[in-house]
């Protein structure tokens, strides 16, 4: 492990400087970042259709490079869904592709879609998890997908790092000084008390139960199955009740 800005990083030195290396004679080749990423595409108005990508890591407030490296920032899902009322589409095709992402900024994109006024699909093309499936629910004309397409993921989960362990091997003590009574402060990393893992655990299971009460209000057919956070093909997810149709959007 080497160290940069005071964080200690999962990579020797000899890996680090094979990746700038790298990255030198990429940039010396004159390759640029779409040559390695795909990024996220903006809006599309056809005809009064209007597609609105949902792709990649989901989050709220994300520095430009986030969607330039194919993710989606939900605040550029709001805008583009202003831009489509403002223009006049008379439909929306929600073209997703994502894992999921963050809670933060997730209700409030779903709120736009949902109350757009403009009849909307989501079309799943690749994968919709998690919050890009919470998102998925809010299309006034439901969920297709393509056949192999994976829709489901229905639940919440928050990772904690217990770093313990390896600042134990590089020397390193960590130590947190809270004010009286703030027992539940913490720096991230390290191991929980049981106050703090009762707190975070309160807290993943009110948001587990939201996103349940959402696929539950806008899928009337959802099967129990799906609650224990699968994710399913095409017909399988279709008779679970997460999709309305299969097909290949033209």
């Amino acid at each position: 492990m080497i160290t940069k800005n005071n964080e200690i990083l999962a990579i020797t030195q000899s890996q680090y400087e094979a990746s700038v290396q790298g990255y030198t004679m990429a940039a010396q080749a004159g390759l640029t970042l779409t040559d390695f990423v795909t990024p996220r595409q903006a809006m599309t108005i056809t005809e009064g259709v209007a597609r609105i990508h949902i792709s990649g890591a989901l989050t709220d407030q994300a520095p430009p490079i986030h969607e330039m490296t194919g993710g989606t920032d939900y605040r550029s899902l709001r805008s583009e869904i202003a831009e489509a009322q403002a223009q006049g589409a008379s439909e929306i095709i929600y073209m997703i592709n994502s894992g999921g992402g963050s809670i933060q900024g997730m209700s409030e994109a779903a709120f736009a879609m949902e109350n757009s006024g403009i009849p909307s699909t989501s079309y799943v093309d690749g994968i919709a998890a998690s919050a890009a499936y919470y998102l998925a629910t809010n299309a006034s004309g439901g969920i297709v997908s393509s056949p192999s397409s994976m829709s489901g993921n229905i639940g919440a989960i928050m990772s904690w790092m217990d770093a313990t362990n390896a600042m134990d091997a590089q020397g390193v003590q960590s130590i947190a000084i809270t004010n009286e009574g703030a027992d539940l402060k913490s720096i991230g990393k390290g191991e929980l008390t049981g106050a703090q893992e009762e707190f975070l655990q309160g807290m993943v299971d009110e948001m587990g139960a939201d996103f349940r009460a959402q696929v539950e209000r806008t899928r009337p057919n959802i099967k129990e199955e799906v609650f224990r956070a699968g994710w399913y093909q095409g017909d399988k997810a279709l008779a679970l009740g997460l999709i309305d149709q299969v097909g290949i959007l033209s």
